[in-house]
């Protein structure tokens, strides 16, 4: 653009459509990154239809470059004093993912996984327990909100159940698996999303959302476990984590009546 508009800052229009089961996700004055589009002429354009198109997307005044940011969900919103910071969950941390499963089966496949080149993990649910893939240390204090896409990633995959578990550093994960598999009822600190059920081709959310912001830095666990009777080719992928903090900041007003005391 920057060639096409000779060097110049230009204001560009979009109409943007979507098509197939994710819905178009337009920011509110955050960068979009790494998210696949293609584009499309309004005259049929054999150098330009249906070519990878690398977008950012930001609200602002027309004509005016938005400040350099870095490609990611970066911070943007001040809202009565706290900054609202909505980001996805690095490729980096999803690497080191660990199998902290709770069954009596053995299987002779890895049931928890990396998907390397789909930036994903891969979990396969087994006829008996809870197959859990547990990422350390992700939460951080202040998150509000967690939630992520998930599927089951074969056409004749049997579908299963799927939800999200935070756990604090210090606790054992397995028992706290355990107390939601036995619905433990006294363990009121419990904090899980609940079950989701998912099919072959049709991806879901799952939006977690906190009663109020955690206070210390916590594990992330993705559990899933058998729908129905068989669990075959139940290849489960969960993706596109996102995260919402919530982190206190002065109020711009305090600020100001600061530096007027201070002249």
């Amino acid at each position: 653009l920057p060639k096409a508009c000779d060097g110049s800052h230009r204001t560009l229009r979009l109409r943007i459509s979507a098509s197939g089961g994710v819905p178009p996700e337009l920011s509110l004055g955050n960068v979009i990154a790494n998210e696949r589009y293609a584009a499309r002429a309004r005259i049929p354009h054999a150098d330009l239809d249906m070519r990878p198109l690398a977008l950012r997307i930001f609200t602002g005044l027309p004509g005016v470059r938005p400040a350099s940011l870095p490609n990611a969900i970066v911070p943007t919103a001040l809202i009565n004093g706290r900054k609202v910071d909505d980001y996805r969950l690095p490729v980096e941390l999803l690497r080191n993912v660990a199998n902290v499963s709770v069954t009596s089966i053995s299987p002779d496949f890895p049931t928890v996984r990396f998907l390397e080149h789909e930036d994903a993990i891969g979990c396969h649910p087994l006829e008996e327990g809870v197959t859990a893939a547990a990422i350390r240390r992700v939460v951080a204090p202040g998150t509000v909100r967690v939630s992520a896409r998930a599927v089951i990633d074969h056409p004749e995959g049997k579908p299963c159940a799927v939800g999200l578990l935070l756990v604090n550093l210090a606790s054992d994960v397995k028992e706290e698996i355990d107390a939601i598999s036995n619905l433990d009822r006294r363990r009121q600190q419990i904090l899980f999303s609940g079950w989701s059920e998912v099919a072959p081709n049709r991806p879901i959310d799952i939006n977690f959302m906190l009663e109020g912001p955690v206070d210390r830095t916590m594990d992330l666990v993705v559990l899933s476990k058998a729908a129905a009777d068989s669990v075959d080719f139940s290849w489960l992928k969960v993706f596109n984590f996102r995260l919402v903090k919530h982190i206190e900041a002065r109020p711009a007003q305090e600020l100001a009546k600061e530096a007027a005391n201070v002249r």
